[in-house]
């Protein structure tokens, strides 16, 4: 059985050609005009190859040391990553995270614009690098990897009916990318404008799908959903301690210990009317939510319908002087039909006099063009001259 590094080389070069194998994990060339043939089959192998097991990781962000290890077969080592890395980040293929500074370069669609040179966001911080030189021992984003990651986030994003939802939704949803990374791909989605990460003034992150900036009314709904699902964690807990006194209660009266099996009964009691006030807060934060939302919509309706009004209004201010229109279309039309009515006319004024007569000229000249055919047509006639005949007497 091959492993994860064997499968992804198999997939390029046959591991049995040990030519191969040696070129591929040789020093790479620090330009193509020195060796191209050997150039072009490191370029042909290690960056698709980088992307493979990037993918069998799940990972969108890898280290020079990282790659390395994974590649290291047989006691083999690739030399050439280096100039490779370097060359991908020249191609903006790869991006280091340190160059996520105050600079514009367009990946993809993608605007790769950050406003500081320390990105803070949720779970992780992004600091630039404070001089220009590559840290080589830092993580490469892939952008490819990055782009097609983000996308399928988005899609999932878009496929819950709510706009507002806490960083730890988001989290779940997005569940098979590592905490780290998801952040990459909704800073990506931040500035192309698909969504807005913001927190409240108790600092509770969550996201806003559909906006360029957090309103007062989003900020109050991500307060109402964290309350709501800081209540909900303490009511599992307080079932799982009522079931543990229930336990214990009926573990005492087995020994026959009435008094601490009547204190765990209180116990739960009072568990059980802790458990009772949280949820009816719960439902009360639950029906809070449903109305707000009903409110939204009802909101985006109402707008809907004075813009369909105003648009209605415009149309029956244009429709004022429809008769007027339609009264000149009427007279254009009437003018047409009277130059069509005189027109047909002259030609129908001919009477059949003159139509008799002018059919009489056509077959005098239909007679006289027969003529003119035959004449052309037949050969002149010669006077042939006759033999001279003697005359004999007989006698």
């Amino acid at each position: 059985i091959m492993t994860t590094t064997e499968q992804v080389i198999h997939s390029f070069y046959e591991l049995k050609n040990p030519e191969i194998l040696k070129k591929l994990y040789a020093p790479c060339p620090t330009s193509r005009d020195i060796h191209p043939s050997h150039w072009d089959l490191m370029f042909s192998f290690w960056p698709s190859a980088i992307q493979e097991m990037c993918r069998k990781h799940n990972t969108v962000a890898i280290s020079l040391a990282q790659v390395r290890k994974w590649f290291q077969k047989d006691g083999l080592m690739p030399l050439g990553l280096d100039t490779i890395f370097n060359q991908q980040e020249y191609q903006q293929k790869f991006i280091h995270i340190s160059n996520f500074q105050s600079k514009s370069s367009s990946v993809g669609g993608f605007m790769w614009k950050m406003v500081s040179s320390s990105v803070s966001w949720g779970f992780s911080k992004l600091t630039a690098a404070e001089t220009e030189t590559k840290a080589k021992d830092g993580k490469y984003i892939i952008v490819d990897l990055l782009k097609e990651r983000t996308e399928q986030l988005e899609a999932k994003l878009n496929s819950i009916p709510v706009n507002v939802m806490l960083m730890n939704e988001v989290s779940t949803i997005a569940s098979q990318i590592p905490t780290d990374e998801l952040n990459l791909s909704l800073i990506l989605l931040q500035k192309n404008g698909k969504l807005c990460i913001f927190e409240t003034e108790d600092h509770v992150e969550g996201v806003r799908q559909g906006a360029k900036i957090a309103t007062d009314q989003d900020r109050s709904i991500l307060q109402i959903k964290h309350v709501s699902s800081t209540l909900d964690k303490q009511q599992v807990k307080l079932e799982e301690e009522i079931a543990t006194c229930k336990k214990k209660a009926t573990e005492m009266i087995k020994d026959k210990q009435k008094s601490r099996a009547l204190g765990f009964i209180k116990r739960k009691k009072q568990l059980e009317t802790c458990l009772n006030q949280k949820m009816d807060i719960s439902l009360q934060l639950h029906s809070l939510l449903i109305s707000i939302d009903t409110a939204q919509t009802n909101r985006q309706v109402l707008d809907a319908q004075k813009a369909g009004a105003g648009t209605l209004a415009e149309l029956n201010n244009s429709l004022a002087d429809a008769e007027e229109v339609i009264a000149s279309v009427q007279y254009a039309i009437d003018d047409h039909n009277e130059i069509d009515a005189v027109i047909n006319n002259a030609h129908a004024s001919i009477s059949d006099a003159d139509e008799a007569e002018l059919d009489k000229e056509l077959e005098l000249m239909m007679l006289e063009d027969l003529d003119n055919l035959s004449i052309h047509s037949s050969p002149a006639k010669k006077d042939i001259p006759l033999p001279v005949i003697s005359t004999v007497t007989f006698f």
